[in-house]
């Protein structure tokens, strides 16, 4: 078919000037804009930095006691009752979460994808490459609102060619 490309991610056949699959939602010749990489590693540096500072900060306020601290606590005083044990931590995100969560939210700035598409872009060698655990992880933690990017998504393919609105449902399910 004339004007038609190949998806890199599945192999469907896309209208060549579209911006994603309409199967699997993949991007279609176009890459993230650098400035948006830049970005992310200027405010990686910048919050790290912003953590050194504050534990410097820290360290150096801890080591300030008010006057009569001290004496305070050499003082005896009656005995105090044990203290409830802590509740656990709640578990962090891994670097690999962080990083998937990250990026779903980046290409769900980018443009709009179904849950089913996001995970499979982002565990695909062929884009980032995360593992499906933690692509999972990064699309359910956004709490994103399916049935908007679905509607989002049938403008989108709307904007690119007709539909019938049979067609139209078959393809944001596919």
């Amino acid at each position: 078919m004339a004007g038609m490309t190949k998806c890199k991610t599945c192999g469907t056949d896309v209208a060549q000037g579209a911006r994603a699959c309409p199967k699997c939602g993949a991007q279609q010749g176009m890459s993230l804009p650098l400035k948006l990489t830049l970005g992310c590693g200027a405010l990686m540096a910048l919050g790290f930095g912003s953590c050194v500072v504050l534990g410097a900060i820290g360290a150096v306020a801890g080591d300030r006691q008010p006057h009569g601290a001290k004496e305070a606590a050499t003082t005896p005083s009656a005995p105090r009752a044990p203290s409830p044990a802590p509740a656990p931590p709640a578990p962090a995100e891994t670097p690999g979460q962080n990083n998937a969560r990250r990026s779903a939210q980046q290409y769900l700035s980018t443009m709009p994808f179904s849950r089913v598409g996001l995970i499979n872009q982002l565990s695909s060698s062929a884009w980032a490459g995360f593992s499906l655990a933690d692509a999972t992880y990064g699309v359910d933690s956004l709490n994103a609102d399916w049935n908007e990017q679905a509607a989002k998504s049938a403008q989108q393919y709307l904007s690119t060619m007709p539909f019938s609105r049979a067609d139209l449902i078959h393809q944001l399910e596919s």
